[in-house]
């Protein structure tokens, strides 16, 4: 059994992959046929190196690129502080101790292994806080499933909270299955036989773009079966395909920051169906 398998990733890693994909695809760096291809071997990463191979040929995130001089700044803080409290104990200590009064205890002026106390309380002190904070902006991840990025400017559908009075059999979020690959973060709409179903969303008025793919799961029936699909933001109807099982339909569209959204599938063939919409986000 080999000794150095390389760890394995989950869904954290696989989330924040996809979010750092979709900014490089709306700075420019790939096209929608790139991110669709790159978006399916994220979705079957197994580990960390599966995960570099994607981004390979495109830039670090901003993110992960650190400040020369913030870090210089920070160093020259930390030092001025640890030469500051070191003239602090010299002082102290060859400085005569008064007749008739106690002499201070050692402990009281004796640095500590802390640079942000080393120098007991002086002036400069506020500046060993800063190099701590730049250190931790530089190593300490935001907490979330998403990460800072994707926390801030992307959203999967299956996060929000579905508005009453939406129509179908069954609705469920979470991994599903289509075409063979699979996208951990689903909604999943299961209409009566040849029905539609749809849920509706309150968007917030806060986003300008959705992504994501359509298709029908790959456990329904019978083999032939095709199911519509639509999308609607504020009653608009952006999309409206017929997807075979087998097949999916990649989604990217653009919009002025709606209120309202809506997805729409309907057994046309008569079934047993689920129309799914994988890894659906919303964009800031």
């Amino acid at each position: 059994m080999e000794e150095n398998m390389a760890p394995r990733i989950g869904t954290v890693e696989r989330d924040r992959a996809l979010a750092l994909l979709n900014e490089h695809q709306a700075a420019g760096r790939i096209d929608y046929r790139e991110f669709d291809l790159r978006s399916q071997k994220i979705a079957s990463a197994v580990t960390q190196a599966d995960l570099d191979i994607v981004f390979a040929d495109l830039p670090a995130p901003a993110s992960a690129r650190r400040n020369p001089w913030l870090l210089a700044a920070a160093a020259l803080g930390i030092v001025c502080v640890v030469l500051i409290g070191a003239v602090v104990v010299l002082v102290t200590q060859k400085s005569p101790t008064p007749a008739g009064r106690a002499a201070a205890p050692a402990t009281a002026v004796a640095p500590s292994p802390s640079v942000a106390t080393s120098a007991a309380g002086l002036p400069s002190a506020p500046q060993s806080g800063t190099a701590t904070s730049v250190s931790k902006t530089a190593t300490t991840p935001t907490s979330g499933a998403l990460s800072d990025v994707s926390t801030d400017a992307v959203q999967y559908l299956m996060d929000f909270k579905t508005l009453s009075g939406g129509k179908y059999s069954d609705l469920d979020t979470g991994p599903s299955k289509v075409s063979g690959t699979s996208y951990s973060r689903s909604v999943m709409l299961d209409p009566y036989y040849k029905e539609l179903a749809f849920v509706e969303y309150d968007l917030g008025r806060k986003f300008t773009r959705l992504d994501g793919v359509m298709g029908v799961r790959d456990d329904s029936t019978p083999s032939d079966i095709a199911m519509q699909f639509q999308i609607y933001a504020d009653g608009t109807l952006l999309t409206d395909v017929t997807v075979k099982l087998g097949a999916t339909v990649p989604i990217h569209l653009e919009f002025d920051k709606p209120l309202r959204l809506r997805l729409q599938v309907t057994d046309i063939s008569g079934g047993d169906c689920v129309g799914v919409f994988g890894d659906l986000r919303a964009t800031r």
